[in-house]
């Protein structure tokens, strides 16, 4: 029983994971309309329809379509931009491209802001910035060519976009190629397939969690087990916005310090989170061996990933459901080390009652 148990939980698994990279494969959230909205989007005719600020010698246009700043000093402020009129407001954009830093030194390190970056931002017809701006990325230090990729919402109100490529108060180089605006509309299928794909997977942790759940005839460690399975649901399956507060003002290095520290606590959430849960679940009667219990959790943190395919503005991340499994690990260690100890508690008071 227990290995059918096991086989079924391999198999299962191996089907929503096949299942789910084929289907978000071929039906994209997602798809391009229309045609390229920047000019000169390949830097082929240099300074046409670019507005450079700083001093001149700071941007190249190299012929592989590379646009190329370079910072000598940290006063200096670098910005490459272009803006596009006539964009009407509620439409999604798609902004991608390749980019590659080398150097990249901050003029002061405690002030997020000073980066390498790309930022789309919104106006109205009357030229006034909308609230909402999107940091395409924020960099320092080197890195080989990284591609990106980010959707952005224009406001009701908008009339024309503006992106900009930007070195502010940092040394080094910021390069970028294969630069695109388009417009995307959401594929009608898609919202069916992401409710039928959700609520397989979650068939799927209810059939793998509900044999611990029930067998435990301890109400406190029942609720936990409850409050820990919400709580990993709950970040799961929340949409990620956090950019879309960003904004050009001062308090631009406190929201972007706060969203740095969200980071950082959401990483310790996944290895306290599994910690905790692999915990409870081997403290339950169900819990017939490690091994097993093991595979039932690398399952669930492997579904849980495979789940953000589907939340707006999230990626499933193998580093993400290996900092899961290093929490469940600690889990069952703990759990192991606590029924040793039990063991030889028993053993040691059921001598000394021999002796009696």
């Amino acid at each position: 029983m227990l290995m059918s148990r096991c086989l079924y939980t391999y198999l299962f698994f191996f089907i929503i994971l096949v299942s789910t990279f084929i289907s978000a494969s071929l039906f994209k959230r997602y798809q391009v309309v229309g045609d390229e909205l920047l000019l000169n989007a390949d830097f082929s005719q240099g300074m046409t329809s670019w507005n450079i600020a700083g001093p001149k010698d700071s941007v190249q246009f190299l012929p592989s379509g590379t646009a190329v700043l370079f910072s000598k000093e940290f006063a200096a402020g670098i910005k490459l931009s272009q803006n596009i009129i006539n964009v009407k407001g509620a439409t999604k954009l798609l902004v991608s491209g390749k980019y590659q830093v080398r150097d990249v030194i901050p003029g002061n390190p405690k002030n997020t802001w000073n980066r390498a970056r790309i930022q789309i931002s919104s106006y109205n017809e009357d030229g006034r910035w909308l609230p909402g701006a999107v940091v395409i990325f924020s960099v320092t230090g080197s890195s080989s060519w990284q591609n990106f990729s980010q959707l952005f919402t224009t406001d009701a109100t908008c009339d024309q976009v503006k992106i900009v490529l930007q070195l502010l108060h940092v040394t080094g180089t910021l390069q970028v190629k294969n630069l695109s605006i388009r417009q995307v509309v959401e594929n009608s299928a898609y919202p069916y397939l992401q409710i039928i794909s959700l609520a397989l997977m979650a068939i799927y942790l209810f059939w793998l969690l509900v044999p611990y759940i029930v067998s435990c005839r301890n109400i406190p460690l029942t609720l936990l087990l409850l409050l820990i399975i919400g709580l990993i649901l709950f970040g799961v399956l929340q949409p990620n916005k956090s950019f879309d507060i960003l904004s050009v003002t001062s308090l631009d290095s406190i929201k972007q310090a706060f969203i740095n520290w969200n980071y950082k606590i959401s990483k310790v959430g996944h290895f306290f989170l599994f910690l905790c849960l692999a915990l409870c679940l081997s403290l339950t009667p169900n819990k017939k061996n490690y091994a097993v219990l093991f595979v039932d959790v690398a399952c669930l943190a492997g579904t849980t990933e495979l789940m953000q395919l589907f939340i707006e503005g999230r990626t499933p991340l193998f580093r993400d459901f290996l900092l899961d499994m290093s929490g469940a690990i600690v889990g069952i260690l703990l759990a192991v080390a606590y029924n040793i100890k039990g063991s030889k508690c028993g053993k040691s008071e059921q001598a000394g009652g021999g002796e009696h």
